[in-house]
């Protein structure tokens, strides 16, 4: 098997595991699927691509439809950049005390003062962005939960372009006289043409919630 043909594949695996991962909202951008379908060139695949591409980015942008999550994200990005600022001032009074001279128009930020009020805002404004990141990725499961069944069909239609891309990933596989086996990890346990070897429990102690995922050979 060439380089070509084993990345040529991965590249149609990675397609198989963004179809699935976003049948359950596990969302990605659908600029990196529109990269995917052109490097791969299946004219199958272009055509499934075109054919729910609506319902894709209804799943991928469906967070800002939820009510306060858009103004949560605003404000962990200026709490995280607030830290990384206040990281950033903190770091020129310490190179003001290892290095005086190099950094002597600097000499008024050096006291012990100045170093502890930009690590109050550095500490502020890092964890205050870890915590709004956990109030949104929880309010985003809960509305996810709420509003499946509006959803449902979408959801579905994800699923389905997965196992269409599988059925393509064998025809390719056998094509190429490729005998590698490959592995991918999915989050239904149903699919047909491939080979189901085992159940992986996930634990995500921000959702308090367990959930399971399958190991595929291909």
């Amino acid at each position: 098997m060439s380089k070509d043909d084993e990345e040529y594949l991965k590249n149609i695996i990675t397609l198989i595991h963004i179809f699935d991962a976003q049948s359950v909202f596990r969302k990605t951008n659908p600029e990196v699927v529109d990269d995917l379908v052109k490097k791969i060139r299946i004219g199958r695949i272009s055509d499934l691509w075109k054919e729910v591409r609506k319902d894709f980015i209804k799943i991928t942008y469906y967070p800002y439809k939820i009510p306060n999550v858009p103004l949560l994200m605003q404000l962990m990005t200026y709490t995280r950049l607030i830290g990384l600022i206040g990281l950033i001032l903190m770091l020129i009074p310490i190179g003001v005390r290892l290095h005086p001279r190099m950094f002597s128009m600097f000499l008024i930020l050096s006291s012990p003062t100045i170093i502890l009020i930009f690590l109050i805002i550095t500490t502020v404004g890092l964890f205050s962005s870890m915590i709004l990141d956990i109030i949104i990725r929880r309010t985003i499961a809960r509305h996810e939960v709420k509003d499946y069944k509006k959803y449902e069909k979408s959801l579905k239609l994800m699923k389905d372009t997965a196992q269409k891309i599988i059925y393509i990933f064998i025809k390719e596989k056998k094509r190429r006289n490729v005998d590698k086996v490959f592995e991918v990890e999915l989050y239904h346990p149903d699919y047909k043409g491939i080979k189901l070897v085992k159940s992986v429990d996930r634990y995500m102690k921000i959702f308090k919630k367990g959930y399971k995922t399958y190991i595929y050979h291909l």
